[in-house]
């Protein structure tokens, strides 16, 4: 942003460079117009005409002669309007109403949000003094911002080429109004320098489909790379543009993170192409479009109704998990039987009611059952006696 009476008025600026700003402020000494030029004019004009905005804010020091021939010019000029004389009010006058800001009375962009009176205070702005627009008898072929309680405009805007321009009856300082005193103040100026800005910013968050458009005032950049969500790159060619050069691309289809990398000096930009809304649209098909779909793709109807409708939500799914594990268990117990019943057989124990009786007969008379190895023992012993009598017989 340039403030014209920041630049020592209007006359420099045949000689300063508008080419990295995007809007221009005249307040204060600077629209006196006393020491304007056609020149300073010219290039104003330029600057406005490449997508540059232009706010003036007339004032006590406003010459209106020079500003009705620079500005106005029989209405081929930056302004949309010429002015008359001042107006004032008796701030001693209690019966008479006062003038003051009416936020009701245009539907625009840029005071939408000033027409809030729930959490802003602009209609209580009261304003004691103002130029006053010359427009005949009706103000309806001109591009009024805002106005005030007794009809009168106190803004007024023109388009000039590709730029904006808004001229306003009273100065930004505490002058003529205590406009400057209110949080409705605060509002106004931010909206309405994102409303002359926008020809010249750049859109970093998009939909899908927006182009993407970058303009540089510096001419050293002739190419650039576009890198898309997937990782592709795709080269851009600069195209000339007033002052400047222009990087366009429209292939924003896909939704993610963009990157615009300015030739070879690593400098990137950011995007961001967000997903189309439309997508979470889950609303069930009505039957005229269940109609439509089941005459394109040749689907019967209860194939698409079963495919809408789907499982009803509302049926637990637990018990049919309860009945899968009692057949899963009931199934590998039968298949443990059928396993164990091939590889061990179904013979009856050898052991028999009587051996179970002998075993404990003998453990009633020598205190413990026989032994294997005392069995054998006694076979070993009786078969030494034999072998000792056969050899007394030889």
């Amino acid at each position: 942003m340039v403030e014209l009476d920041s630049v020592g008025g209007t006359g420099n600026l045949a000689v300063n460079n508008l080419r990295s700003s995007r809007t221009v402020v005249g307040v204060g000494q600077a629209l006196a117009l006393t020491e304007l030029s056609e020149e300073a004019i010219g290039r104003l004009r330029e600057f406005v005409s490449d997508g540059g905005g232009l706010w003036l804010a007339l004032g006590p020091r406003t010459d209106i002669d020079s500003f009705n021939h620079y500005f106005f010019n029989d209405g081929d000029g930056l302004s949309p309007l010429s002015i008359g004389s001042v107006v004032e009010d008796d701030p001693t006058d209690d019966d008479r109403p006062k003038t003051k800001i009416n936020p009701f009375g245009k539907d625009h962009p840029a005071v939408a949000e000033l027409a809030d009176v729930e959490r802003l205070d602009t209609g209580d702005v009261k304003v004691t003094g103002r130029f006053r627009f010359n427009a005949g008898i009706s103000y309806d072929d001109v591009s009024v911002l805002l106005d005030l309680t007794n009809g009168e405009p106190l803004a007024v805007e023109k388009y000039v080429g590709s730029g904006r321009v808004i001229v306003q009856s009273i100065p930004l300082r505490y002058q003529w109004s205590d406009f400057a005193l209110k949080q409705s103040f605060v509002v106004m100026v931010h909206n309405w320098l994102a409303y002359l800005t926008q020809p010249r910013a750049t859109r970093h968050n998009l939909a899908p489909g927006d182009p993407i458009s970058v303009h540089l005032a510096d001419l050293q950049f002739t190419e650039a790379t576009l890198t898309t969500p997937h990782g592709d790159e795709i080269d851009l060619a600069s195209e000339p543009a007033g002052d400047g050069v222009v990087f366009r691309s429209s292939r924003t289809i896909l939704p993610g993170e963009y990157s615009l990398e300015l030739g070879l000096s690593g400098d990137q930009i950011p995007f961001y192409v967000s997903r189309d809304p439309r997508e979470s649209n889950l609303a069930a098909l009505a039957a005229v479009d269940r109609k439509l779909l089941t005459e394109t793709a040749g689907l019967s109807q209860n194939m698409v109704s079963r495919q809408i409708t789907g499982t009803n939500q509302r049926d637990p799914v637990w018990p049919l998990l309860l009945m899968g594990l009692i057949a899963l268990i009931a199934g590998e117990l039968l298949l443990s039987g059928l396993i164990s019943k091939q590889r061990f057989g179904s013979d009856s124990i050898a052991e028999t009611t009587e051996d179970w009786m002998q075993q404990a007969s003998s453990v009633a008379v020598f205190g413990r059952p026989p032994t294997a190895a005392s069995k054998s023992d006694g076979r070993r012993g009786a078969g030494t006696e034999e072998q000792e009598k056969e050899a007394v017989n030889v």
